[in-house]
């Protein structure tokens, strides 16, 4: 007889792996009774658990185990006998059996004797007594899934984690996690020492240190920077190994899907991409509420019923899809279903009929943007509470979880198509990835999850666009992070470092001083120092040079954008303006003499050979004048300055045309396109050019 507590463990972590393989085979038989493979698989995961359960003692686990067998032999032989009646069997069973593994890995218990008498139709009878006291047998007849009750999956709350699915999550790893979580606290208390160490031997100077000489601080620093590279690369190990596939969270989600629509009358598949990305077992204990509720909310407000389905030209079947991908600094998580969609009249009427907004607001809102107002506490569309939705408190959790974890969530709906709830999560716990800046003379870090694109402009190019940055098809207003935090704006005559922040759908422009570079930051309370930026900030951390820096709070700053344009836009830079000058000639020899003639104004000069080459070079970068010729093949003059007044972005550039005709008509013509000043060529020199330029550009 084998010691059954040396082994239990071993065990218990091989059953819990065969009971969430046999689920998910038993899932892919019922949606094809017909699969022999998975018929074939189930078998065997079935029979292993029967004979592991027998060899620890564990003879209650090894007759269901049989009784499964039974079932699924039939299955194989005979399909049609099968019903879903019976998977709800074998489905409750597994679970008695999950509840058993967690009881006796908790000392609880030692056995779990299933009673299959009333199974008499298939057959299943113990092989043995056991001296436990039998479980209520397991009824055939039932017609709803048995002993786990879809009262639990549908009132779960989002305060705390399903111990069942934390032990699930936690036993793939297969290592203590709070033995990890104090390494890695050690690691980062040396790492702190560690760079403190640098900074003294920094202040110290190449002197030989000790009596003899022998020791150097430059010998020191070599071997300071090699425990510091150490200490990273071991924090970096501990790291990889909280990581778990998002599988292991996706797992828990195939019987909750097929229990609630079976109860709600609906067609259900749910399909899961992306289950190789990994994620910090904290943060998917953390989500799994969240994720949860998602869930729950698109089976019973998102995917229609089979009759309604079909009558709007739908497959019967509805189809909910858990996503997971990688973005720079997060992984995103995804629950979409192809059902009815986010109604925007509902969502708008019921907003002005309970306050949360005037007519005339509600109006002015696009769709997008209603959306979002599920998120807000106590907003529902909902008459009355129900077991499945709850009252209406649900939605504004969830967003309150996400952003507890320094991530954020985005809305995406089309009517009668689909709607698509993103999590935007970090990686991992251990640190928040942000790109370092300095503004104001203080170092500050902007979570990465937020900053879409960085990039510097000219100080003649903000000045020249009055304050505003063309991006992506919109005019961004830039706001100068320095005066965010109540520091004085440093001169910007060599130019602006800029930060595209988004947040949902709003794109947000901040100017800093200097782009320090990105990296991995430990996240702190804030500190008294930092009390006048209030809760803009998540936290403060510990730069590299032992400096505190403000962690910014991209969401605060998203809510307050339209104030802090308006009290903290970036003020315009005093330079001289340098106009950059687009001159248009297919004549090479022209083309190149009034080059000649604005590049000897101190202007910077671009050249094009005919029109369609220069309104290429126009929809790409625009400037500040147009110089051309009239007449060229394909787009001529005319033509070219018509293209530039019919453009949004374009049609204030000013236009000097050049031609060697000077008859009224031809003036006129010019003036009709919308140029704003004719050059005739037999009076063209430079001094009557700059004249001209200066004119209809007087303020420069």
């Amino acid at each position: 007889m084998l010691e059954r507590s040396k082994y239990i463990e071993i065990f218990l972590d091989e059953g819990r792996d065969i009971l969430s393989s046999l689920e998910k085979e038993l899932l892919a038989l019922e949606r094809n009774p017909a699969s022999l493979e998975a018929i074939s698989t189930a078998i065997r995961l079935a029979h292993t658990l029967k004979g592991s359960s027998r060899m620890v003692g564990l003879v209650g686990v090894s007759n269901a185990a049989h009784g499964i067998e039974n079932i699924l032999e039939v299955l194989g032989s005979s399909a049609e006998d099968v019903s879903g009646d019976d998977f709800s069997l074998i489905f409750d069973v597994l679970d008695r059996i999950s509840v058993l593994f967690e009881s006796i890995s908790g000392g609880e218990v030692s056995d779990l004797d299933i009673d299959f008498q009333n199974l008499e139709p298939w057959g299943l009878r113990k092989e043995e007594k056991s001296s436990e006291k039998p479980l209520e047998p397991i009824q055939k007849t039932r017609k709803k899934t048995p002993k786990r009750e879809l009262k639990p999956l549908l009132s779960l709350e989002l305060s705390g984690t399903d111990s069942i699915t934390s032990q699930r999550l936690g036993d793939a790893l297969r290592v203590r996690l709070g033995k990890l979580d104090l390494l890695m606290e050690e690691l980062e208390n040396a790492t702190v020492v560690s760079r403190n160490l640098a900074d003294h031997l920094a202040s110290i100077g190449p002197a030989p240190l000790g009596v003899g000489g022998n020791l150097s601080a430059g010998a020191l620093r070599v071997e300071s920077e090699r425990l510091e590279a150490l200490i990273s690369s071991a924090r970096n190990a501990v790291v990889e190994m909280r990581l778990l596939p998002v599988s292991s969270l996706f797992n828990q989600y195939p019987r909750m899907v097929r229990d609630i629509a079976e109860e709600l009358g609906k067609e259900v598949e749910l399909k899961v991409e992306g289950g190789d990305l990994e994620l910090d077992k904290h943060l998917m204990e953390d989500v799994y509420g969240s994720l949860t509720h998602l869930v729950r909310n698109a089976l019973d407000h998102g995917v229609e019923g089979p009759d309604e389905r079909t009558s709007r030209g739908k497959e019967k079947r509805g189809v909910i899809t858990l996503r997971a991908y990688q973005r720079p600094g997060a992984v995103v998580v995804e629950v979409e279903d192809d059902g009815h969609g986010i109604d925007s009249d509902k969502l708008r009427s019921v907003a002005i009929k309970r306050g949360f907004l005037q007519p005339a607001e509600a109006e002015q809102m696009d769709d997008e943007a209603l959306a979002y107002l599920l998120l807000k506490p106590g907003f529902t569309t909902r008459r009355e509470a129900d077991q499945l939705s709850g009252r209406g408190v649900g939605l504004d959790v969830v967003k309150n979880m996400i952003d507890s974890i320094h991530g954020t969530m985005t809305i995406k709906s089309e009517r009668g198509q689909f709607t698509r709830f993103s999590l935007f999560l970090p990686k991992s716990y251990s640190g928040l990835k942000g790109v370092k800046v300095t503004s104001g003379g203080v170092p500050v870090v902007i979570p990465t999850l937020f900053v879409e694109k960085c990039f510097r402009i000219t100080a003649e190019e903000f000045q020249r666009r009055d304050g505003s940055i063309p991006y992506m098809g919109e005019r961004l207003h830039l706001v100068s992070l320095a005066l965010i935090l109540g520091k004085k704006v440093e001169d910007v005559f060599n130019g602006l470092e800029v930060l595209v922040l988004r947040f949902r759908e709003r794109r947000m422009a901040l100017a800093v001083e200097k782009i320090e570079g990105d990296g991995e930051f430990l996240l702190k309370g804030t500190g008294r120092h930092l009390e006048e930026a209030g809760a803009s900030l998540l936290g403060i951390t510990i730069t590299r040079e032992g400096i505190p820096a403000p962690v910014f709070d991209v969401r605060y700053l998203a809510e307050r954008w339209a104030g802090l344009e308006f009290s903290c836009r970036m003020p315009l830079p005093r330079v001289k303006r340098k106009l950059r000058v687009l001159v248009v000639d297919d004549a090479l020899t022209s083309l190149h003499v009034v080059s000649s003639f604005v590049g000897a104004m101190g202007h910077s000069v671009f050249q094009a050979h005919d029109g369609a080459e220069a309104w290429n070079m126009l929809e790409d970068y625009p400037v500040d004048l147009v110089v051309t010729d009239m007449e060229m093949p394909e787009i001529d003059g005319i033509e070219l300055t018509r293209r530039i007044r019919r453009s949004e972005w374009l049609k204030k550039t000013p236009v000097i045309m050049i031609s060697v005709k000077s008859q009224e008509t031809v003036i006129g013509r010019a003036f009709e396109a919308g140029v704003n000043a004719f050059v005739p060529k037999e009076r063209l020199s430079g001094a009557y050019l700059e004249k001209t330029i200066k004119n209809i550009l007087p303020d420069i």
